[in-house]
């Protein structure tokens, strides 16, 4: 196999992180692994990268909640922010210190992937429902092919380790053990990387518009020369991969949204408000994104035109229990009035539904409001049906805690009816 295009991506493998509970029960076996690893990655001439998490000792560059703690783990200078002792650290490999989950997250990552041209990802590391998992989201965000090794990824949460992994595998990332990777030396044979991936997580990559934007000729650490310790370039957020598209009057782009997008994407949210007469309604805010795209329970799509980001398109997945699949729920959509009867909504529209094929979703939905007539009639013409049998029910978060204090005894309110419906 081929594998001149990857790079093995270790994460947080520190003191700090194996001292206790589960990591600390399996850490000797766990590092013999990662040993074998890197010892496979070298031998092929392929990156090894190190991705570290460090904070400043007055803690300046942590978190907000992590501030709230007593204890503050991987300071700088201290053993707790070290790589374990048992890993074989080459001084050729490549060293990079982040602040947050990602290891994308106002780093210096995703320049030094695309300046030595990898395309694809062999992910190890911890915590798995933490950072590995925010990772692997950015990193499937920007296009990168995933390959995550069963033995190499710990967390010191066992239920969420089993959570967070059945949601990479099944989305994001194909599992691959050891003794694959091992088996695969392109010195034995001449197959490719996608050998080891299911056609279903191949067909996810394929994109149903044309022209791909030539990457920026970043400056990179040569992966032959030592220490190269590189710390994030801060409020400098690497933008994910644009992939460029052509109507027939201008040129836009359409990417994925990362969460250094988050003031751009309120800005837009805080448009629309004013749009749909409902700006006294808005309690969001760029923290909130933050949070939620880290969660992975938000996703979006920002369009750009001539470098101003001009639309956008905020949706998630559900799932329906009837049809056994996942849906994606198009939260908001909105092109600033001036880039509007440009076909820019159309293509934000056919992007989430390029999306929900790849994720095998049974159906799009969406809300519209009764007044836009507009709208209605532009999403009738692509196909979409109004659901008038279907009465839209909520209850407001207030609702919600007034409800559990009425039955705060243990007791449940019966529904009316004999059933309650999908």
């Amino acid at each position: 196999m081929n594998l001149q295009n990857s790079a093995l991506l270790l994460i947080d493998l520190q003191e700090d992180f194996f001292e206790h509970g589960n990591p600390r029960k399996t850490r000797t076996k766990l590092c013999s692994t990662i040993n074998q690893l890197c010892e496979f990655f070298r031998n092929q001439e392929l990156p090894v990268i190190w991705v570290r998490q460090e904070y400043s000792e007055d803690f300046s560059d942590a978190p907000p909640r992590l501030k709230q703690q007593e204890n503050i783990i991987t300071v700088k200078g201290e053993t707790g922010s070290q790589i374990l002792s048992e890993l074989n650290v080459n001084p050729n490999d490549i060293q990079i210190i982040k602040k947050r989950f990602s290891a994308f997250f106002q780093t210096q990552l995703d320049s030094i992937l695309q300046g030595l041209k990898v395309n694809t990802l062999i992910i190890a590391g911890a915590n798995t429902h933490a950072c590995v998992l925010s990772t692997v989201q950015d990193a499937y965000n920007r296009d990168y092919q995933l390959i995550l090794v069963p033995q190499a990824v710990q967390s010191h949460d066992p239920f969420l380790h089993s959570q967070a992994w059945a949601l990479m595998t099944r989305y994001m990332a194909q599992s691959v053990s050891l003794n694959q990777l091992e088996g695969s030396d392109s010195t034995q044979n001449h197959r490719t990387i996608d050998d080891l991936v299911s056609p279903e997580l191949r067909n996810k990559r394929k994109e149903d518009q044309i022209v791909e934007d030539q990457p920026e000729k970043a400056a990179h650490p040569n992966p032959h020369n030592p220490v190269k310790l590189i710390e994030p370039a801060h409020n400098n957020p690497d933008p994910a991969k644009d992939k460029a598209q052509t109507s027939s009057s201008q040129n836009y782009i359409i990417h994925t949204a990362g969460v250094e997008d988050a003031q751009t994407i309120y800005n837009l949210i805080y448009e629309l408000s004013e749009f749909e007469k409902l700006a006294h309604a808005m309690k969001s805010s760029p923290d909130s994104i933050i949070k939620n795209m880290q969660r992975g329970l938000i996703h979006c799509l920002l369009c750009k035109v001539e470098g101003e980001i001009v639309g956008f398109a905020l949706y998630f997945f559900n799932y329906s229990t009837f049809e056994g699949r996942p849906g994606l729920y198009l939260e908001d959509l909105y092109v600033k009035p001036q880039f509007r009867s440009q076909g820019l909504g159309k293509a934000l529209l056919l992007k989430l539904m390029s999306i929900a094929k790849s994720m095998d979703c049974a159906r799009m939905e969406w809300v519209v409001l009764d007044w836009n007539q507009s709208a209605r009639d532009f999403y009738k013409s692509l196909g979409a049906i109004e659901m008038t049998d279907w009465i839209l029910t909520r209850m407001t978060d207030e609702a919600i805690e007034q409800c559990i204090s009425r039955h705060s005894d243990g007791t449940s309110p019966e529904p009316e009816e004999s059933s309650i419906e999908e």
